[in-house]
């Protein structure tokens, strides 16, 4: 009875050094453990020296870490799908994973497999409407009632903004957030794009280009709308998007930004595409709502700010 005290108590010390220095928009851990402790899936001891995979929960003193054989978190973890995707880069790992670059080499090699099967059905259960912001509300899905650090800027609908540093880079983030149950903390997940600052530097230069297309491409629908003729009445039913209409500015070989209507609404979609002969999209990058965008332009001078001060570290 007191071994297994004396080991709750151990398991907690270590939780709270390793929450100590756990950026808020990480929500998962990757670390060896320096004593036993219990996975929460299965019940069974993880034991010292051996790979845990932690959910990070809450925020400040109600911080704590759910912990979990590797095999277990790709079970019965209920955020596991926030990381599981066919085609993750590291620099999303980095960003999802605190300890990451820690790992053992074959560590990181098997989880890194692991997050590439595809990812099986599932339900959400976290509110979300989706990439691309419906009306013109300028507030987040969740009316801002979610907390992020300091680097981390809200779009709005658990859009958010991050800027980290990865080695000798700085990157900036745009990146799908989601709120855990009965939590106050937002969360990252796979979903987004991971822009080198130079990169960025692009996009600020090119924001008035991106306006131009964005109510260029918004009158031309007004435009169309207003002859009333029968071909408007199937515009987009799918919801598919127009290409015949659409800008684009190039970022790098493979990643564009492309200005489109998605909805029936002008989009701003930031993405990488495939080296294949037709280029198409590929699956890593995220589409921002006019609203998102603009409040993205109000925001590049705190990013650059950011940016400045994690150069300097």
């Amino acid at each position: 009875m007191c071994r297994s005290l004396l080991r709750v108590v151990m398991c907690r010390i270590w939780n709270d050094s390793v929450m100590a220095q756990v950026n808020v928009s990480q929500p998962f851990t990757c670390s060896y453990v320096p004593d036993k402790c219990v996975c929460v899936a299965c019940q069974r001891t993880i034991d010292r020296g051996c790979l845990r995979i932690g959910l990070v929960r809450g925020q400040g003193s109600d911080t704590r870490l759910d912990s979990y054989h590797s095999s277990c978190f790709w079970e019965k973890c209920p955020y596991k799908q926030h990381v599981r995707e066919t085609s993750l880069d590291r620099l999303t790992f980095v960003e999802l994973f605190h300890g990451f670059e820690g790992m053992l080499s074959h560590d990181r090699l098997k989880l890194e497999q692991d997050a590439c099967k595809p990812p099986g059905k599932f339900k959400r259960k976290h509110r979300h409407i989706g990439l691309v912001a419906s009306g013109t509300d300028d507030v987040s899905l969740d009316g801002g009632d979610y907390e992020l650090d300091d680097n981390t800027f809200d779009l709005s609908n658990l859009i958010c903004v991050h800027v980290f540093r990865y080695k000798l880079d700085v990157y900036v983030s745009i990146r799908e957030y989601f709120k855990p149950v009965n939590a106050t903390v937002a969360k990252a997940t796979k979903t987004g794009i991971s822009l080198t600052s130079r990169q960025w530097n692009t996009v600020c230069r090119k924001r008035y280009g991106i306006d131009s297309a964005l109510k260029e491409i918004g009158e031309s629908q007004t435009k169309t709308k207003n002859k009333g003729t029968d071909a408007i009445k199937d515009d987009n039913v799918d919801g598919g998007d127009d290409e015949e209409s659409q800008v684009v500015f190039s970022l790098s070989w493979k990643r564009r930004i492309s200005i489109f209507r998605k909805h029936k609404e002008p989009v701003v979609d930031i993405r990488d595409f495939s080296e294949e002969k037709t280029f198409k999209p590929a699956g890593r990058g995220i589409t921002l709502s006019r609203t998102q965008w603009n409040k993205l332009k109000s925001l590049i001078d705190c990013v650059n700010y950011s940016v400045i001060l994690l150069s300097k570290e």
